[in-house]
């Protein structure tokens, strides 16, 4: 588990690239998993109903899966990278 006092960001764009795109919680934790998070899936449903602050290496994980769900739609990858917010 990740050390939590550091940086924290909200997901509220992940939360709306997971919603413009149709994608269930457990497709975007699929994705977190499948490139390195770790996280169980109930943490970050925890996460993305915003009721626990998230790290920003976590965060761009989250991001990551989404954009990489858009792009394999043939769409846009829109949700930010931490350092973008």
């Amino acid at each position: 588990m990740l050390d939590r006092s550091g940086p924290t960001a909200g997901l509220g764009p992940v939360e709306a690239g997971r919603r413009s795109l149709v994608m269930s919680l457990d497709d975007v934790w699929f994705g977190y998993v499948g490139i390195g998070g770790c996280e169980p899936l109930r943490v970050v449903a925890r996460w993305l109903a915003g009721q626990e602050a998230v790290a920003l290496a976590e965060y761009d994980l989250l991001a990551q899966a989404v954009n990489d769900a858009a792009l394999g739609l043939g769409k846009l990858a829109t949700v930010p990278y931490s350092d973008e917010l």
